[in-house]
C-alpha cells in the first residue's frame, strides 16, 4: 500500500487549489490567499476528509466574497508619487536641466563676444591697416560662416604669436 505524508499532501492540495483559482502564487511566498486556502484545506482535514483522497473543491459564497474583496483591494493601493527616491530623481533632473540651460547661456554669450571681437578686428584692419588686410582677405576668400570666422580667429592667433607688437597696436585701435 502507498502511504502519502499528510503535510506533503496538504502542500499538494494548496498547489492544486491555487492552480484552479489561477493565482499562480503557490510556488512563491505565502500570500493572504494561500493562507486562506490553507485554512480551508485544514478545515477539510479536520472535518474527517481523508488526506489520501483528492479533495472535493467546493467553494462557499464566503470564500468567493473573500476572493472578490481581495481582488478589489488589490486595485485600490495608494501610489506615493513623491517619495524620497522620486524627489531625489526629480531634483537631480531639475538641477541638470538648469545646468544645461546655464551652460548654453554662457556659451552663447561667449560666441557673441568672440563674434564682436572678430567684427571689430576686421573693421579696424580694413580702416587702418588696409595693406595687411588684403593678404588676410585672400586667405578668407570663398569661405562661408562659420568657417570664415574660425579662419579669421586662427589668423588673429597666428598674428598674436608671430607679431605681438603689431597686435598690440591693433588692439589699442580696436579699443578706441
Amino acid at each position: 500500500m502507498f502511504h502519502i505524508n499528510c503535510t506533503w499532501f496538504a502542500a499538494l492540495r494548496i498547489i492544486s487549489f491555487s492552480a484552479l483559482l489561477g493565482t499562480g502564487n503557490a510556488f512563491t511566498t505565502p500570500t493572504t490567499s494561500l493562507l486562506a486556502q490553507n485554512l480551508i484545506l485544514t478545515n477539510q482535514l479536520n472535518n474527517n476528509v481523508s488526506p489520501y483522497s483528492f479533495p472535493n473543491i467546493i467553494i462557499s459564497s464566503d470564500q468567493v466574497e473573500a476572493v472578490d474583496k481581495g481582488i478589489e483591494e488589490a486595485f485600490q493601493d495608494d501610489l506615493i508619487y513623491f517619495d524620497s527616491t522620486i524627489q531625489l530623481i526629480g531634483g537631480a533632473a531639475i538641477v541638470l536641466v538648469l545646468l544645461a540651460a546655464a551652460a548654453k547661456f554662457f556659451l552663447n554669450k561667449m560666441d557673441e563676444a568672440i563674434e564682436k571681437v572678430l567684427v571689430d578686428f576686421e573693421k579696424t584692419m580694413k580702416d587702418k591697416y588696409a595693406s595687411r588686410w588684403v593678404s588676410i582677405e585672400a586667405k578668407l576668400d570663398g569661405l562661408q560662416e562659420p568657417e570664415r570666422s574660425q579662419k579669421l580667429f586662427s589668423i588673429m592667433e597666428e598674428l598674436q604669436t608671430s607679431e605681438p607688437q603689431f597686435m598690440d597696436k591693433v588692439n589699442k585701435d580696436v579699443a578706441r
